[in-house]
């Protein structure tokens, strides 16, 4: 029985591991990419104030929107039961957390507590 090299030559099976630039670390070879997946090098353009608040503002917005449209899903009585108790508990927890966020464009942030039934 023998071995079958299927690609590469004897050379590249008998090199030490210190032989090769695929032990190098990315902080001694620049051309290798940081683990993290970040140049360290290169920094990003800066992004003004009212552009950042723009970009996470459309993103949370959005996201806010759909989850409050998977919460009145609840509301559909042939797929779920809960009791008026619990639905009121739930409006007013969306009308606090809204309050909350009306409080915080103010100039007034207070944290929010949390919510369970």
């Amino acid at each position: 029985m023998g071995v079958t090299v299927m690609a590469g030559n004897v050379a590249d099976l008998k090199k030490k591991p210190s032989d090769g630039p695929s032990m190098q670390s990315p902080a001694n070879n620049p051309t290798i990419p940081a683990p993290n997946g970040k140049d360290e090098g290169k920094q990003k353009p800066t992004e003004s104030k009212a552009a950042k608040f723009v970009r996470l503002a459309n993103r949370r917005v959005g996201k806010a929107i759909r989850v409050i449209s998977h919460i009145a899903n609840l509301g559909n009585q042939r797929q779920y039961e809960g009791t008026v108790d619990q639905k009121v508990k739930i409006v007013q927890a969306l009308e606090k957390a809204l309050m909350l966020v009306k409080t915080s464009f103010a100039g007034n942030a207070t944290k929010d507590a949390g919510f369970s039934l």
